[in-house]
């Protein structure tokens, strides 16, 4: 075969296996050419359940690339993800954490605002959630010393306090459910506005 018609195939190979990349794809660093396929597929994940999948794939992101921009945004992508309502392995703590680390850093960054907002929303709601826990259990230690017989008899003014305190603390563990609520609804909200994939801004 002429050289010519051999160099010619070679490109014409070349060409088709990079058919699917773009010129501008093609010239990026590698963590900004890795960094939408990474997310779609812990977007994915996370729309499955597998939430400890789509953690291990930023993380992984994360531990490959640092210091990358793309690194920085898997931290806020790991704390939305952490503080999923459906998601039973995550964790308050470990969203608040990985936000405050999100926004501490100095470098560009594509989500401040929602990450101050969602932690905001989270902050409250893990609030409400330990004061509804603390109300709880002293709504539980009060009711048996309510029904006591020896305090109905010899006491009835303290159980009749008793009797109103327990009612008071009930609509107080009533008005928390709503904030939860309240809460959770914002909370969908924000991760409604975060749908599409957005690029890390570069510099």
């Amino acid at each position: 075969m002429p050289l010519h018609r051999l160099v010619i195939g070679m490109a014409l190979v070349a060409s088709a296996s990079c058919a699917s990349v773009t010129p501008q794809r093609f010239f990026e660093p590698a963590p900004a050419r890795d960094w939408q396929g990474t997310l779609q597929t812990a977007r994915d994940d996370a729309a499955a359940g597998r939430f400890v999948s789509a953690d291990s794939v930023l993380a992984a992101f994360d531990g490959h690339y640092p210091g990358s921009p793309e690194a920085v945004e898997t931290r806020y992508w790991r704390a939305v993800f952490d503080l999923d309502p459906t998601n039973t392995v995550g964790s308050t703590t470990a969203g608040l954490s990985l936000l405050d680390a999100y926004i501490g850093d100095t470098r560009a960054r594509a989500h401040v605002v929602e990450a101050r907002s969602l932690r905001a929303v989270a902050f409250a709601m893990d609030s409400l959630r330990r004061y509804a826990a603390a109300v709880s259990e002293a709504l539980q230690s009060a009711a048996p010393a309510a029904s006591s017989p020896h305090l109905s008899e010899s006491r009835g003014d303290v159980t009749t306090a008793s009797t109103k305190t327990t009612e008071a603390d009930a609509e107080e563990i009533r008005r928390l459910r709503d904030e939860l609520a309240k809460a959770n609804e914002e909370l969908e909200r924000i991760k409604k506005r975060l749908a599409a994939p957005t690029k890390p801004p570069r510099g």
